[in-house]
């Protein structure tokens, strides 16, 4: 059960409930890899790309709530591409039926 109603809990506050932030702004000073420091913890094009996904991941999911969820496929991807038919770009890239192997 949800603490509070659905409509008002964010996708983006779920996502961080169990772990707290992805890529929080400590991340490279504890996790160096098997150094001691990691030799870009001063320069790191993969720390900026990371940046850049969470805090788009963060405005995305934040304006989605638990309750929006509720809706189908199909009124979900009409919902995100403000009542817009999805592009044929993203219909190609995600096709209906995927096989599983």
């Amino acid at each position: 059960r949800l603490a509070r109603p659905a409509r008002d809990v964010t996708v983006w506050t779920a996502l961080r409930a169990p772990g707290g932030e992805p890529f929080p702004a400590d991340f490279c000073p504890c996790h160096p890899g098997r150094q001691r420091e990691c030799v870009r913890s001063s320069d790191c094009a993969l720390r900026a790309l990371w940046q850049r996904v969470r805090w788009t991941l963060e405005q995305t999911l934040s304006g989605i709530t638990l309750d929006d969820l509720r809706r189908d496929e199909r009124a979900m991807t009409v919902w995100l591409d403000d009542g817009q038919p999805a592009d044929a770009a993203f219909r190609d890239a995600f096709p209906k039926e995927t096989p599983c192997s």
